[in-house]
């Protein structure tokens, strides 16, 4: 990013980003500030006096955040909403911004377009890629005849390798003596052996006389974890995507300020997404799973913002000691050229004036198919001058580079005390090893060598298979007669690569 203007902010204790905040410049602008220095006060209170403004935001929870705080001083809009008449400041949910701009036709050029947790173009294209492609197209097209004037994208936990545009200015705002975090790593032999030794030793890490926190991305053992709990006489709230829409749970995080008598907070990812708790009596926050990218961890720990919690890291025993390296850009490179080729011969397959039926059938064939090997679905379907058309889907390329990197940071416990430090500078971390054990037995070490080599030769040869079936289906029409099952788990990579390696052509082609 050598042709990016920084703009280094160090504000002082009494100070927030109004007081400091240079002039807008350039066409797409990052905003890359830790959690509590006035970014949503900047754009409603600074921005959006000078100009119109459109502020997506990833939840619905977040809005009712906004709309709680600031009332008739925007329109809101999500999917049970959409107000006649569109008026200077507008809020809204990632995926109503088609909605907005055909509301909005030509005066989107009168418009400053606002993506808060920008970090969600990569994080979320596991899950919400048609919402995220459509944001893809339009900062793409920032200042073009008839198109948002201006990009303000904000973050507190950007990676830029994982951005797929080069923005023109980027803003990092640090608030001078900003506390420090204290983090405890909690390795165990069993990875199921969390839930025993947490539960065993509640009276001393879940103190009922405060509040606590439980993040673990799997629904149905939150529930377990929430009846067990419950059943000892906490008071439990539970938050997961299943029930975010409930009045019950949006009115209790509405009000920023969960009522004291809980002392329990289950969640999954969803309380990272701009939610803001102010409560000042939390006594932890416990991280289930090496499967949590420590970006997500900042995140989580930074809807507290009234509050210095440790944070508890609960993972399997970390068998490598060596650091470990990881070439985001080579594998994303790789990635990208494979999604390339697999969208160009697959819309080949999509004879002109398909129906929607036809076109959805022949996308989900193959990303069935493609999933597995890629660890991504490599296809987006997108409509275009009335027909639909085969993309490559970058958020989910952006995801799968994403999830790649999470694995890589349990790697290896340097590699995990070096991204620990990243995420959290200055951090003091002690360590925990469960059972008394300091690291695996040796033969699960060459066991788990031997299969991670076997897999990555059975993924090389399918993925030469299925070039190779694609290639032929292209010269002769004819397809399998059977999509083979869908592969295990999701991983993530993103897509500024495209634009940096292809110069002007579009990453949307």
């Amino acid at each position: 990013m050598s042709s990016v203007n920084a703009y280094p902010i160090t504000l002082n204790p009494d100070q927030t980003l109004s007081d400091a905040a240079p002039p807008l410049q350039g066409k797409r602008i990052i905003i890359e500030a830790n959690t509590g220095v006035g970014k949503t006060y900047y754009l409603l209170n600074t921005v959006a006096t000078q100009t119109p403004l459109v502020w997506l935001v990833p939840t619905v929870n977040q809005l009712q955040q906004l709309a709680a705080t600031y009332g008739e001083r925007a329109d809101y809009v999500d999917g049970q909403r959409h107000p006649e008449t569109l008026g200077p400041v507008i809020i809204a949910t990632y995926d109503q911004a088609p909605w907005i701009v055909e509301q909005l036709g030509a005066a989107c050029a009168k418009y400053v377009l606002a993506i808060d947790e920008l970090h969600q173009l990569y994080q979320a294209g596991s899950y919400r890629a048609s919402a995220l492609f459509h944001l893809y197209a339009l900062i793409e097209t920032i200042g073009e005849p008839g198109q948002f004037r201006q990009l303000i994208g904000v973050s507190a936990t950007l990676n830029p390798d994982l951005l797929y545009f080069e923005p023109d200015t980027w803003w990092t705002v640090r608030r001078a003596g900003a506390p420090t975090h204290s983090l405890r790593l909690v390795e165990y032999a069993d990875p199921n052996q969390w839930r025993r030794w947490l539960t065993e030793e509640r009276e001393t890490f879940l103190k009922p006389d405060q509040l606590h926190v439980i993040r673990l991305d799997e629904v149905e053992r939150l529930e377990e974890l929430a009846h067990y709990f419950t059943g000892l006489g906490y008071r439990v709230l539970t938050v997961h995507s299943r029930i975010q829409d409930s009045a019950a749970v949006q009115e209790r995080l509405a009000s920023q300020v969960l009522d004291p008598s809980y002392n329990l907070l289950l969640t999954t990812s969803l309380i990272d997404e701009g939610i803001n708790l102010m409560n000042t009596a939390l006594g932890s926050i416990h991280v289930i799973g090496a499967t949590t990218h420590l970006a997500e961890v900042r995140q989580c720990l930074d809807r507290f913002q009234a509050a210095n919690p440790v944070v508890y890291l609960h993972v399997s025993f970390l068998a490598r000691d060596e650091t470990s390296s990881l070439d985001l850009t080579a594998e994303g490179n790789k990635r990208l050229d494979q999604m390339a080729e697999i969208a160009a011969l697959v819309a080949d397959l999509l004879p002109p004036g398909s129906t929607l039926t036809q076109a959805q059938r022949l996308v989900q064939k193959w990303n069935r198919f493609l999933h597995g090997l890629l660890h991504f679905e490599p296809l987006l379907l997108v409509e275009e001058a009335m027909e639909w058309t085969v993309k490559g889907n970058a958020p989910g390329l952006a995801a799968s580079l994403f999830r790649l990197e999470a694995t890589h940071q349990y790697e290896a416990r340097p590699t995990l005390m070096a991204a620990l430090e990243a995420q959290f500078p200055g951090c003091t971390v002690q360590r925990r090893a469960v059972d008394g054990s300091d690291s695996p037995v040796a033969t699960l070490k060459a066991d788990l060598a031997a299969a991670q080599a076997l897999q990555a030769n059975t993924r090389r040869a399918l993925l030469d298979d299925s070039e190779q079936t694609l290639e032929g289906i292209v010269q002769t029409g004819v397809s399998p007669r059977e999509a083979p099952p869908r592969g295990p788990g999701v991983r993530s990579w993103p897509s500024s690569i495209r634009s940096r390696r292809v110069g002007s052509d579009s990453l949307l082609d």
